[in-house]
């Protein structure tokens, strides 16, 4: 926490530096699950722009905790996977 005002700019800096398609509004209700396969939906607030926006909505709003529970670092490399295509 005290180095927080120090390490945030240079995190967001890092976070920013490579622009990518972004979903702009990657929830549960946009995503489906079959298996180990996951489709992605309602891609209108699609934008070029940090992924890492895209990644904390996802991690901390996008699914309900219950959901989530176990599977937060599945579910950020399955994202990410599919945007590398």
């Amino acid at each position: 926490v005290e180095r927080f005002t120090e390490l945030a700019p240079v995190a967001i800096e890092e976070l920013s530096r490579r622009s990518m398609l972004m979903h702009g509004d990657i929830r549960a209700d946009n995503m489906f699950f079959s298996g180990d396969e996951l489709k992605v939906v309602d891609l209108q607030l699609s934008a070029k722009g940090c992924g890492a926006t895209d990644i904390g909505y996802l991690v901390s709003q996008g699914i309900p905790t219950p959901d989530r529970t176990g599977r937060d670092e599945g579910l950020v490399r399955e994202y990410v996977d599919m945007l590398a295509g």
